[in-house]
């Protein structure tokens, strides 16, 4: 418990210490970055501490980062002693009452998300399965070592090659706290489940209180994202429910048992080889769950701390979004590179999709502020360049040790093509069956449907817009019109029988529903009454539906089914993207602003689904394993935040259609904003009057002044901007022959339809959601029985009794100090198994740990190298010729040498104890000849061997 409580302290206090560099950095945002100051404190903190580490100042120990944690807390604070603009805005800020319930919420969200996961990592503690192994090995390596760059414990000692700024961060609190690595693991799932758990609210709140045109949150928006990013799951549920039916009432497992590995590798790719390869597909409370502190969750709450960022710079008032250049602009573009540039130390493959997005928000920003075209991208030029500056300073250490990871081999098929074949060097081109729509759905629906009910209430205001006049068909083009729609009629019904066949027998695809799909639909257009007639009227629409439709049946024709879906979606958020960026130009109206925002974010999400759709990015595995793990993790993360806004919008509609529209639009306005703040403001004041058939409309009140920096004067109450005038009654969209009445009496009834429908459908897609966390945590930790504590490697102590003791000695004799460090020789084994336990437990580099993962991680190298150093180990060991072995331990700079129960042949890397290695015992106790014993246990054949 104690060290639980360490470093909850710990990271509160970080939090604390940087608040005003919070409130400096994120001056746009309505929460001025409380919600973000936690992770970067840590990273102010860490950065510091690895810069001073780098240049050999002072050694990378705990009493230094402390020195650096009161530095940093200076710095911050004599900022805000300097600066009385910042001071006022603070004390404002936090004698505001709604930012008090902010904190309120906030706190409590973070230490509810850290409470739950340390309790659930009480139950499943040991480190010896999956990716753990190599996520602690390189966490210990870190908490261990007094020197930096760190040394990579799996290769010699020489510096890692790999994104490794999470496990520096953890090990920074392990050396603050005192906490061995093998717990600090543990409580290190609960501290980095709650940051990024706390970040989804932060950019909840901020983007719906951007939206409102308010300088305050919107608590209730931030509950749903923080929900939808990091506590919900995907559908499989659903799917387990529809194949398979529920479990008996009495049944343990009631309602199922969840087959949760299944969620996350659901996609079967056919290989040329004819091999069926599992792809994994990770989400977030899946990652909790499986329990590896890996590089794409440690760096989640990063990554939300540039996207908070991003806003941030997209809610800039006027030209220079970033910062203007004056003598204040270094300190700024630090600041920027800092956080931009984290993804890229923490997680490497998130760092090109979000530096493309904050690179494109800076363009955007700076072309709504306006001006001449070269002054546009004069601006645009300059801010990039400096943040580029920026991040290779800030991380220089890192882009002078990194020599990169992938294996650069031209494809000779695109040799002489240009750009393709220089291209085909990192990337690899799929040419087998890709996704399928179902395997999409099932891990993006439950945002979908929140998303294209957005879509669908931005197209129809659209599909009013640009109506043209056309004259009326004659009558015999009716009759063909309506001939050809019984025909597509008839067609799309014939269509659901093989449709229906292939689903009962689970094996429906949108290749055996497409026919059924576009006849059916093709069939709706022409038979409803006007509705040809309004589509003739428009005729860019009906020119873009006919073009992206192609898309569907080539997709399917090609093996490439999310071709046409996903391609309509990208294409849609780009088109209305265009809309509402031009809105926000033209009128300074902030939610449109912010509607553009969340276009931004699901049209880049469809770029990255197709990007991982048609190639590869090379490295040991020739398939598209590790480039749908990494990309699709930010899909979610992108399609989540974009799921909870688009959510939000489409209550805010919901809120405002008042049947009838009886009530003045001001007095509607009124109505709604009072509901809305009852409901904690997640439900706002209207936005919009919105209804497909044509009652009182009331058009968005303007955004906020934004000739100043508003969300600087947190002191003032938010502006009152009265609703222009009502237009007249707008006609029915889909209307035929039909009269005023009729048009009256249906406004109160599609309204509650329409309503009802969604709010059921999303409401069983939650359910079904949280099914997956709720059901798979419960029964993978067999069904919360056996608390067995936060230790994780206490199952090494069970397994290995007597050579336990002599890690653990190893561990404190060389822990945090250069002059003891050297290269531990252990027996060699293969991935995924116990191997490598030696240097995984006490931070001590081996000559070379799990073979495929440096062979990943140094592609760069001749893989020959890596393979007959790992051989070597073994013949060390076998041999009985002490020149060999002196020769050999010498190449590869090994000091000590460790005997355990493994070397001796009594224990394996094994659970069921098989594969035994076996050598002679004078091959064993050859090492006594010429090196010294530094540890003896000779009842239990337990050695440690060292050069002096």
């Amino acid at each position: 418990m104690i060290e639980t409580l360490s470093w909850y302290g710990i990271i509160t206090l970080l939090g604390l210490l940087v608040l005003p560099l919070s409130f400096a950095i994120f001056r746009r945002l309505p929460d001025r970055g409380y919600t973000f100051s936690k992770p970067l404190g840590l990273l102010v903190v860490g950065i510091a501490a690895w810069w001073v580490g780098n240049l050999k100042l002072l050694p990378f120990v705990g009493s230094t980062i402390w020195l650096v944690v009161a530095l940093v807390g200076l710095a911050c604070y004599g900022l805000l002693l300097a600066n009385r603009r910042l001071r006022e805005e603070m004390l404002a800020w936090f004698r505001q009452p709604h930012n008090l319930w902010l904190i309120v919420a906030g706190e409590l969200l973070f230490l509810a998300a850290f409470a739950f996961m340390v309790n659930f990592r009480s139950f499943l503690p040991d480190l010896n399965q999956s990716e753990k192994f190599f996520d602690l090995a390189f966490i210990q390596a870190i908490a261990t070592s007094p020197t930096l760059p760190p040394p990579d414990p799996w290769y010699g000692g020489v510096p890692m090659n790999y994104y490794y700024g999470g496990q520096l961060l953890m090990a920074i609190i392990c050396k603050l706290s005192g906490v061995e690595a093998s717990t600090a693991y543990n409580i290190a799932m609960g501290l980095v489940f709650a940051l990024a758990t706390l970040g989804g609210f932060g950019i909840a709140c901020n983007l719906v209180g951007l939206a409102r045109g308010k300088n305050r949150v919107s608590i209730g928006a931030g509950l749903i994202g923080a929900a939808f990013l990091m506590i919900l799951g995907n559908l499989l549920p659903l799917r387990q429910f529809l194949e398979h039916g529920l479990l008996p009432l009495g049944d343990r497992n009631f309602p199922f048992k969840v087959n949760w590995p299944a969620s996350a590798r659901m996609i079967y790719d056919p290989m040329p080889d004819g091999r069926m390869l599992d792809i994994l597909t990770e989400y977030p409370i899946y990652s909790y769950l499986n329990g590896d502190l890996h590089a794409h969750l440690l760096d989640a709450p990063y990554v939300l701390l540039v996207l908070g960022y991003i806003v941030n710079i997209f809610s800039a008032p006027a030209k220079w979004a970033l910062t203007r250049l004056d003598w204040r602009a270094v300190p700024r573009f630090l600041a920027a590179g800092l956080l931009i540039g984290a993804p890229f130390l923490i997680n490497g493959g998130d760092f090109p999709t979000y530096l493309f997005l904050a690179v494109a928000v800076l363009g955007l920003a700076e072309l709504r502020a306006g001006g001449k075209r070269l002054e546009m991208l004069v601006r645009w030029g300059v801010q990039v360049a400096g943040l580029g500056a920026a991040i290779w300073l800030v991380y220089l250490f890192y882009f002078t040790n990194f020599t990169g990871m992938l294996r650069a081999e031209p494809d000779p098929t695109y040799q002489n093509v240009p750009v393709v074949g220089y291209l085909s060097r990192f990337m690899g081109w799929i040419n087998w069956p890709r996704t399928f729509l179902a395997e999409y759905v099932q891990m993006f629906g439950l945002f979908l449907l929140a998303i294209l009910t957005f879509y669908a209430l931005k197209l129809a205001e659209l599909w009013r817009e640009e109506k043209e006049e056309v004259a009326p068909l004659p009558t015999w083009a009716n009759v063909l019109v309506k001939v050809a729609g019984l025909i597509f009629l008839a067609i799309g019904l014939l269509g659901l029988i093989p449709a229906y066949q292939a689903y009962s027998v689970h094996n429906l695809s949108l290749k055996s529903a497409i026919v059924p799909v576009i006849a059916l639909s093709a069939a709706a257009w022409t038979l409803w009454p006007g509705a040809w007639q309004q589509l003739r009227s428009r005729p860019r629409l009906a020119m873009e539906a006919m073009y992206l439709i192609y898309f569907i049946p080539v997709g399917i024709w090609i093996h490439f089914e999310l071709l046409g879906p996903v391609s309509i979606l990208t294409y849609l958020s780009l088109r209305l993207f265009q809309r509402e960026f031009r809105r926000s130009k033209e009128s300074e109206n902030w939610l449109a602003r912010m509607d553009s925002l969340l276009m931004l974010f699901v049209a880049l999400g469809g770029a990255l689904i197709l990007f991982c759709e048609v190639v590869y990015i090379k490295d040991i595995y020739a398939n598209r394993f590790n480039t749908m793990f990494k990309f699709w993790y930010q899909v979610w993360v992108l399609n989540s935040l974009a799921g909870t806004y688009a959510a939000w919008r489409v209550l805010s509609w919901v809120r405002e259609w008042q049947p009838g529209g009886a009530k003045s639009g001001l007095e509607n306005h009124r109505q709604a904003q009072s509901s809305g703040e009852r409901l904690g403001g997640l439900l706002p004041k209207p936005l919009l009057n919105f209804s497909f058939l044509g009652s009182q409309r009331r058009q968005l009140a303007d955004g906020p002044d934004l000739d100043r920096d508003w969300s600087f004067s947190v002191s003032q109450p938010a502006g009152r901007y009265p609703p222009k005038p009502s237009r007249p009654a707008i006609k029915p969209v889909f209307a035929g022959a039909g009269s005023d009445e009729r048009e009256e009496s249906e406004t109160a009834a599609k309204p509650r339809l329409w309503k009802g429908f969604w709010l059921a459908a999303m409401a069983a897609l939650i359910f079904f959601a949280a099914l997956l966390p709720t059901i798979a945590y419960y029964q993978g930790a067999n069904y919360y029985q056996q608390r067995k504590g936060l230790d994780g490697e206490a199952w090494y102590a069970r397994q290995f009794p007597a050579e336990y003791p002599a890690m653990v000695w190893l561990r404190n004799y060389t822990a945090n100090n250069a002059e003891r460090s050297g290269v531990v020789l252990e027996m060699n084994g293969i991935n995924y198994t116990w191997a490598d336990r030696i240097s995984t437990f006490t931070g001590l580099p081996t000559v070379v740990g799990w073979p495929f993962h440096e062979l990943q991680w140094r592609g760069y190298l001749d893989p020959l190298v890596i393979w007959n150093s790992w051989l070597d180990m073994s013949r060390i060991y076998e041999t009985t010729d002490e020149a060999k072995a002196i020769q050999m331990l010498k190449e590869h700079n090994v000091r000590y040498v460790f005997v355990g129960q493994v070397e001796n042949g009594t224990r394996s890397f094994y659970p069921d104890n098989h594969d035994l290695k076996h050598f002679s015992p004078e091959a064993l106790a050859k090492f006594r000849d010429f090196m010294t014993p530094i540890y003896s246990d000779p009842q239990n054949n337990v050695y440690i061997y060292e050069f002096k």
